[in-house]
């Protein structure tokens, strides 16, 4: 006897976090800080602490390491380990 057939549509995997927080996300997963974030953002310190914070409650996690866990079993970093090019040397 088979199995009754779902006539439910199949839904996609849900992205549980914003694009904005998934570029924080990724951004906290190449060992930035809040205020480096938000320097590279052009955003306030404050509206990186709030993104940060809404990652942690969205992943259910408690540190940046969890987040950077995350973002790696995403698949979400790119080449060398970052999405975005090295910050420019002050020491040239």
């Amino acid at each position: 006897m088979m199995a009754p057939v779902s006539t439910a549509p199949v839904r996609a995997k849900k992205q549980p976090l914003s694009a904005r927080e998934r570029e924080v996300a990724v951004l906290i997963a190449n060992g930035l800080t809040n205020r480096q974030i938000a320097a590279r953002l052009v955003i306030a310190v404050r509206t990186t602490d709030n993104h940060v914070q809404h990652i942690f409650d969205k992943l259910g996690v408690f540190s940046r390491a969890q987040v950077a866990a995350w973002v790696a079993m995403e698949g979400m970093l790119g080449h060398r380990g970052s999405v975005y090019p090295a910050l420019p040397s002050a020491m040239g």
